[in-house]
């Protein structure tokens, strides 16, 4: 892994993590308002405003969560960047970049080790990923941002997936990712 990519999943995993807790300060926001008339009103807005400030301090790091989508020719973007398939000949409304950082991702989790294979059903692109290194994983493992930090790589990476319209599935032999697809224009 070179070291841009390794800052890359940093970042990413860190707005992840961020998000995380700006949902958990939102609902302590929420808290603090339903009771705003209930107790010391000048120690109320001074914690309020301390939770603002505090926000300020991450919110720009949350816009990197929005994906910047586009059409790609899934196909293409694999045969370009990483090895060659056949089997989706479609196109998918996906972030470019966040893509790769996707399948970067997964390839780092399996040491580099992997199978790559698309198909296309009822207007879906699956990708799947087959490798030993991903036996032993489960969807559980990634609900919630994880306590083992070698899966918060692919903790997020199944965010940005959900993000942009697609499914992140753990199955028997590895993983898949489907995404809604259509006819190239």
């Amino acid at each position: 892994m070179n070291k841009e990519k390794g800052i890359k999943i940093h970042r990413l995993a860190m707005v992840e993590l961020l998000s995380t807790i700006d949902h958990k300060i939102r609902n302590l926001q929420q808290f603090f308002f339903v009771f705003r008339d209930t107790v010391d009103k000048s120690s109320l807005k001074d914690t309020i405003e301390e939770v603002a400030g505090i926000q300020e301090i991450y919110k720009p790091y949350l816009e990197m969560r929005k994906p910047h989508l586009e059409k790609i020719m899934i196909e293409e973007f694999i045969k370009d960047n990483y090895k060659e398939v056949s089997g989706c000949p479609y196109v998918i409304e996906a972030d470019r970049k966040k893509l790769g950082f996707i399948f970067d991702t997964i390839i780092e989790f399996c040491n580099n080790e992997y199978e790559l294979t698309i198909e296309s059903t009822d207007n879906k692109c699956i990708i799947k990923f087959s490798s030993s290194a991903l036996s032993e994983l489960s969807l559980e493992n990634l609900q919630h941002p994880p306590q083992e930090l070698n899966l918060l790589p692919l903790y997020t990476a199944r965010k940005i997936v959900e993000r942009m319209r697609g499914k992140f599935n753990i199955e028997v032999d590895g993983l898949s990712i489907e995404f809604p697809c259509s006819y190239p224009v």
